[in-house]
């Protein structure tokens, strides 16, 4: 027979110390990078919101790429918790790419992507991910969290053609560094090491962490 009155405390157990399994907050992306979007979609997460994060990304004066990639994303959720009509999780990431000490920009003309390129050519580079979660209700943040990843890619010594092609294609603009390694800037990198999936703009395992740590759990995870 079952234990009704045994199954009743179990149920008042979970909810007295699992407090954040019991409700999924609405997850909101502060980024309209169709990126980020796809690698969180991957997750098998559909947020319940996209906004546009508007931030001054310059760089302090001394600070190290990854440094800035963790406070950007830190800034970009921080930017939309005004806006939160309800209580929600709000996602962030920033990318950083660095050639040695020179933290590379993001390229917002063809000739700006034509010397991110000349820039790399021959060279490694480092590419720093920041993620942030912040939780937010009524306006205020309840409490945040970051992490991010380190990954390095090498780059082929590139001619003037190949740099020439590659503006062209407008696939540059946008992207920090000048160059999608998803895209045919792919072909420049033969040597790639880390997370990929940072690379590109969100990495999974620090996210999905995040997510985790905070009681939010993708059914598809």
């Amino acid at each position: 027979m079952l234990n009704l009155h045994g199954l009743s405390w179990t149920i008042r157990y979970l909810f007295l110390f699992l407090p954040e399994l019991t409700m999924l907050l609405p997850l909101i992306l502060a980024s309209t990078s169709t990126q980020r979007y796809k690698l969180l979609q991957s997750l098998g997460i559909e947020p319940a919101a996209i906004k546009n994060p508007a931030i001054d990304e310059i760089p302090l004066k001394g600070e190290h790429a990854d440094a800035l990639a963790v406070r950007l994303a830190l800034q970009k959720a921080q930017a939309i918790v005004a806006q939160c009509e309800e209580e929600s999780l709000i996602l962030a990431g920033d990318t950083v790419v660095a050639c040695g000490q020179h933290i590379l920009p993001k390229a917002e003309s063809a000739e700006m992507v034509a010397a991110c390129l000349r820039k790399v050519s021959g060279h490694r580079i480092h590419v720093y991910s920041g993620v942030a979660l912040v939780q937010a209700k009524d306006g205020a943040i309840v409490r945040q969290a970051v992490n991010f990843s380190k990954s390095w890619c090498k780059c082929k010594p590139l001619k003037e053609h190949e740099i020439a092609e590659y503006v062209a294609t407008g696939d540059g603009i946008g992207i920090a560094g000048g160059c999608s390694i998803v895209e045919g800037g792919g072909a420049f990198f033969p040597v790639v090491y880390g997370s990929y999936s940072g690379i590109i703009g969100l990495p999974l395992y620090e996210t999905k962490k995040l997510l985790v740590r905070f009681g939010y759990f993708p059914t598809a995870a």
